[in-house]
């Protein structure tokens, strides 16, 4: 499963510097809750900024972004201001604990997620940020995928020494995608049961923002895996209903499932 990818302003110096999420050491014995370890360079995360001449500079070490603290196989980002303080701030998401970096405003991050109180458990994938509630803070959205672990033995397809097939989604539960409200004070609440997002019937890989029915309020849509997708449309309230039946956008046109890796909107017909 591909790493996910973020273009951002990690300097401030008004140019698009590249993040990178890498995987993590694994290995056939691994006993339930070990650690994920990045240690080792080759599995660290990677920040490259944009010099001025539009080449880039490895600045992962110095930005403190290796992840090799945190461990974790990492598979998304979103970057954006959740402090309102003038520069990007970055959200990882992981196989593992998820980490929310604070940008310190002098090319380096500090983990900041126990003290936000958004450094969830489980399998993570995609985020994105949004102010949802329309108090001028940006509020995290994350997308989870299923309920497997590394204690996990269950197999699938042929099996060799060394190699292991890892079995169809259709052969685990899903978890439920996450919702934190920012407080404005650096820390986050989770509001998920009570927006009504908390659906534990998805198996979310991309996730994508936008005020769908323009009413004013910003929506959110989950391309889930084998399962229906999910549109939450935002009633202004603090509170989200799932329409993605009543939308027509929960299956394709033979009504089978997606397998959703990834979404996103756009005026594909130019109507507004």
């Amino acid at each position: 499963m591909g790493g996910g990818v973020a273009l951002f302003d990690a300097d401030n110096d008004g140019r698009l510097d590249v993040f990178f999420t890498n995987g993590a050491k694994l290995t056939e014995d691994m006993a339930p809750g070990a650690r994920l370890s990045k240690d080792e360079p080759r599995y660290w995360n990677r920040l490259f900024l944009q010099t001025a001449n539009g080449t880039f500079a490895d600045a992962t070490e110095k930005a403190g972004l290796t992840g090799a603290s945190q461990g974790g196989y990492t598979m998304g980002a979103a970057a954006a201001d959740f402090d309102n303080d003038g520069d990007d701030d970055l959200y990882v998401t992981a196989f593992a604990a998820n980490t929310l970096y604070r940008n310190n405003g002098d090319g380096t991050f500090t983990d900041v997620s126990a003290k936000a109180g958004v450094g969830a458990s489980g399998w993570s994938t995609s985020a994105g940020w949004l102010d949802y509630d329309k108090d001028g803070h940006l509020d995290l959205f994350v997308a989870r995928y299923l309920t497997w672990s590394l204690a996990d033995k269950l197999y699938c397809g042929e099996r060799r020494p060394g190699h292991r097939a890892y079995c169809h989604p259709d052969n685990f539960k899903g978890v439920a995608p996450l919702l934190y409200r920012n407080n404005g004070d650096g820390t986050f609440t989770d509001v998920s049961a009570k927006a009504g997002i908390a659906n534990p019937a998805g198996k979310g890989l991309g996730v994508a923002f936008n005020d769908y029915d323009n009413d004013g309020w910003i929506d959110i849509y989950v391309a889930n895996d084998s399962v229906q997708s999910f549109l939450f449309r935002n009633k202004g309230d603090g509170t989200f209903t799932e329409e993605a039946l009543l939308a027509g956008a929960g299956f394709n046109e033979n009504g089978g499932t997606f397998a959703g890796m990834g979404v996103d909107f756009a005026d594909f017909d130019n109507d507004g």
